[in-house]
């Protein structure tokens, strides 16, 4: 079986502690294609960002395996440039998929009343100008991170409860359901220290992340699985899709 996981930091502190004598093959890919590799594969699972149940309804989603942030520490950061007055662009780079189009839109909308304009961009600058968001290590190694604003916070903002950033989800109900439970012995043993994925890290983004990690958690609760589902209505309620939907957990 083949388990997809998103290039980042966080999920190779989760993928470090999986014993390793487990016989399933681990591919990280951009966030951006995870749901297509998993949908090409049907005995496959992967960690997708939460949004992309938006347009793949039919999938089994885990409801106690996933990477939830509750303070500071964030996949994305939001980065201004100083002295604008109104805000009507602003950049994405990194890993990104819908799922940062999508909180574009809605952190915009919900905190500034503005109807944001998206620009991708395939290469992040070397000097950034304008207001970007970032997703992914980029944030990390070079401490980009202290000049930004935590996506998490601005969603825990507008949603109340925790952001689960990315779920496990899978095609094959029996699948997750077994591959779930062999993981969560281990989520407790997931930690981070200074040598933690040092080639992406630099030492100010490892002291900050080893600081707030508490903040983070792969073993979800009611709470993260209430904030799957009230991140997941965000859109409808911006008219950015038609219908509500309930999740298939397992």
């Amino acid at each position: 079986m083949t388990i997809f996981f998103p290039d980042n930091i966080f999920s190779r502190l989760l993928v470090a502690v999986i014993d390793k004598e487990d016989s399933n093959e681990f591919l990280f890919e951009p966030s951006s294609i995870l749901s297509k590799k998993l949908n090409d594969d049907p005995h496959s699972a992967a960690l997708i960002p939460t949004l992309e149940l938006i347009t793949n309804k039919e999938l089994f989603v885990s409801k106690s395996v996933g990477i939830s942030f509750a303070g500071p520490l964030s996949n994305s950061f939001i980065y201004y440039e100083p002295g604008l007055k109104e805000i009507g662009k602003i950049k994405l780079a990194g890993d990104i998929s819908s799922m940062e189009v999508i909180l574009s839109k809605i952190i915009f909308k919900e905190l500034y009343d503005s109807d944001i304009e998206i620009a991708i961009q395939t290469k992040l600058e070397a000097k950034i100008s304008g207001n970007y968001l970032i997703a992914g290590d980029e944030n990390f190694n070079n401490a980009r991170f202290e000049k930004g604003i935590s996506i998490a916070e601005e969603v825990i903002e507008i949603i109340s409860a925790p952001f689960v950033n990315y779920v496990l989800a899978s095609n094959d109900k029996n699948l997750l359901e077994e591959y779930s439970s062999k993981l969560l012995p281990v989520l407790d043993k997931i930690e981070y220290n200074n040598s933690s994925s040092a080639d992406n890290v630099n030492l100010k983004s490892s002291e900050f992340i080893k600081e707030n990690f508490s903040s983070i958690t792969y073993k979800l609760d009611e709470q993260d699985v209430a904030g799957i589902n009230e991140l997941l209505q965000l859109p409808y309620y911006h008219g950015l899709i038609k219908d509500l939907f309930e999740v298939n957990f397992v």
